[in-house]
């Protein structure tokens, strides 16, 4: 969902609002964050999240991903068709209904909030200028975009005590960010939007040379347009 993708193409309609925005992002390489280390999985003993109250049930993190035949998520505006966009308005809104707070990288904040504040392009504005955002950045000095929170140092523990907040589930956006917390085993659920195209070109999901990280499947849905939607949950 980029905003300048939704901007210049026919997704500027009222139900999608961006087109998932992870694909904004420019960055090469996966983020090794402080305190989010891909090498060492959040589920090892050693962890933050186990030393939290597990009485709570915990908030989930899930990435939402337009994904082409060869594996590219970055600008999705290049190949997804514009007819596409309004193709599954009921996942959208729910999506949007299930979430009260994001999770987002320092590009795809410099782009949003710019993009978003002076948006009409609905739901999605709405909820993105509203909702409590936290940024995940080292060099970012400030967060001055409306109900923004600047995460720079402890990235594990501060995303460890979002999750263990009363609260919906945290939606994130940012390539970088959804590739490290999904190598840290952190990411709770990600949705991928298959698109029948080949890309051949951008980044891809995963861009790493690690061992395979195994996905089951929680659900799924083809749209007359082609696409398929599925919803996956990363193995523990």
């Amino acid at each position: 969902m980029n905003g300048r993708g939704l901007k210049n193409s026919p997704s500027s309609q009222r139900r999608l609002g961006p087109s998932p925005p992870q694909y904004l992002t420019k960055q090469q390489k996966v983020v090794r964050l402080d305190g989010l280390d891909p090498s060492r999985r959040w589920d090892d003993e050693s962890s933050t999240e186990h030393h939290l109250n597990e009485a709570q049930p915990m908030r989930k993190l899930i990435s939402t991903l337009f994904i082409s035949l060869d594996g590219v998520v970055e600008s999705p505006d290049k190949f997804v068709r514009p007819e596409m966009y309004a193709d599954f308005p009921e996942e959208v809104d729910t999506a949007l209904a299930e979430q009260d707070a994001v999770l987002m990288g320092r590009k795809i904040y410099d782009e949003w909030s710019v993009f978003w504040p002076v948006s009409d392009i609905e739901p999605f504005a709405t909820f993105i200028n509203t909702t409590p955002k936290f940024v995940v950045s080292s060099t970012l000095r400030e967060a001055n975009w409306q109900s923004s929170t600047l995460i720079s140092h402890d990235v594990a523990g501060a995303i460890a005590n979002l999750k263990a907040q009363p609260g919906k589930a945290i939606g994130v956006h940012g390539i970088s960010l959804v590739q490290s917390l999904l190598l840290s085993g952190a990411l709770d659920e990600l949705r991928l939007i298959q698109v029948p195209a080949i890309a051949g070109s951008g980044r891809r999901l995963l861009e790493h040379g690690g061992p395979p990280i195994q996905l089951d499947l929680q659900s799924s849905r083809s749209t007359r347009t082609g696409l398929n939607y599925l919803v996956l949950t990363p193995q523990r």
